[in-house]
C-alpha cells in the first residue's frame, strides 16, 4: 500500500511503509495545486503498482541567502542529507511537473545499487531529429561554426560540439564532456556515501544558466563513473517533441501568457499521444501550460488519461 508523506522542514521525520520512495519538491500553493491536479493520480497508481512511498517536500530544505537567490531545483541535491532518506533502499527523485504512465515498469529494476540511474539528455531523439533541433536552437546557445550536416555522422559530431559548448561557454566548465543528463528523474541509493557526496558537491556550484544544477551534476556523475543510463522513456521531454514536430504550437504562446484562442484540444491530443509513448512524461519548460492542466488517470485497464481544463 503506497503512503504519501508530507515534509515541511528538514527536521521532519517519517516512518517508511515501503523500501523505496518517489520524492519530489512542491513549494507554494500554486505548485502543489498543479501537482495534485495534473500528476498526483498517476503517481499514486504507479506507486501502488510497485509498492513505493511518495514523499512530498513542501518547503525549501535550505533557507540561506544563496538558496533563495537561485532556483529551487537545486534543493534536490540535499535530499540524501536528510536523516529519513537513509531509511529507504532507493530514492527515486521525480520533478513535480512529470506525469507517470501507470503501465510503466519499475524504474529501479536493473539499476546497479552502486550507480545513479538517469536519462541522457536528448536521447529520445533520432539523429535526424537532433539535426532539426540544432537548426532551431538559438544562435547564442550553440557554436557559430558548426559544420554542414549532410551525413548522420556530421550531425552526431555537431551535437557533441553543441553540448560541449554549453559546458564550456555558458557554464564556464573546463571539460571535454559532451553529454548531459536530464536531472528531473534520478534513481539514488541513499545509504551510499558516494551518492550523498555527489549531490552535496553539486550543490556548491554556482548557478550560471537556466539549466540550474543540470551541468554540474552531469559532469560530476560522468567524472565519478556513477552513471547508469536509463531508457529515455523514463524522462520523456514534451518540449523536445514540440520543438521538432510542432514549433508553431509553441510559438502561439509565451510563458505566463496564454491567448484565449490557444488550441487546447490539439495540445491535449498531442499530450495524450506522447503519454502513451513515454513512461514518465516531463513538462520541463512547459510549466506555464502544465499549471493550466488537470489530468486524471481513469484506470490502469484502459491506460489512457482523461483531461479536464
Amino acid at each position: 500500500m503506497s503512503t504519501l508523506h508530507l515534509i515541511s522542514s528538514p527536521h521532519d521525520t517519517l516512518l517508511p511503509q515501503a523500501k523505496e520512495a518517489i520524492v519530489t519538491l512542491v513549494i507554494g500553493d500554486s505548485f502543489r495545486y498543479s501537482w495534485e491536479g495534473a500528476a498526483k493520480a498517476s503517481w499514486v497508481r504507479y506507486a501502488e503498482k510497485h509498492d513505493l512511498d511518495i514523499v512530498l517536500i513542501q518547503q525549501p530544505l535550505d533557507g540561506s541567502l544563496m538558496a533563495q537567490s537561485r532556483s529551487p531545483a537545486w534543493q534536490k541535491c540535499l535530499i540524501l542529507s536528510l536523516p529519513w532518506s537513509q531509511l529507504y533502499q532507493r530514492i527515486i527523485w521525480v520533478d513535480a511537473d512529470i506525469i507517470i504512465n501507470p503501465h510503466s515498469p519499475h524504474i529501479c529494476y536493473g539499476v546497479p545499487q552502486q550507480q545513479v540511474g538517469a536519462v541522457i539528455n536528448y536521447d529520445q531523439m533520432s539523429l535526424a531529429e537532433k539535426h532539426i533541433r540544432l537548426d532551431r536552437t538559438t544562435a547564442s546557445t550553440k557554436p557559430d561554426d558548426l559544420a554542414p550536416m549532410q551525413t548522420l555522422e556530421e550531425v552526431a559530431h555537431n551535437f557533441k560540439r553543441f553540448n560541449n559548448f554549453l559546458y564550456r561557454h555558458l557554464e564556464n566548465m573546463d571539460t571535454d564532456e559532451s553529454r548531459t543528463i536530464s536531472t528531473g528523474v534520478l534513481v539514488l541509493s541513499p545509504q551510499l556515501q558516494r551518492h550523498r557526496e555527489l549531490l552535496e558537491d553539486t550543490y556548491h556550484f554556482p548557478q550560471r544558466t537556466k539549466c540550474y544544477e543540470q551541468h554540474p551534476l552531469s559532469l560530476l556523475l560522468m567524472q565519478r563513473g556513477l552513471l547508469y543510463e536509463l531508457n529515455p522513456r523514463f524522462n520523456w521531454h514534451l518540449f523536445e517533441y514540440f520543438a521538432v514536430h510542432c514549433p508553431k504550437l509553441l510559438a502561439k504562446t509565451k510563458e505566463d501568457t496564454i491567448p484565449d484562442n490557444f488550441p487546447w484540444s490539439l495540445f491535449m491530443e498531442l499530450v495524450e499521444n506522447e503519454f502513451h509513448n513515454s513512461y514518465f512524461l516531463h513538462f520541463a519548460a512547459l510549466g506555464y501550460l502544465f499549471n493550466y492542466m488537470r489530468i486524471q488517470i481513469s484506470s490502469i485497464d484502459d491506460g489512457g488519461p482523461q483531461y479536464a481544463l
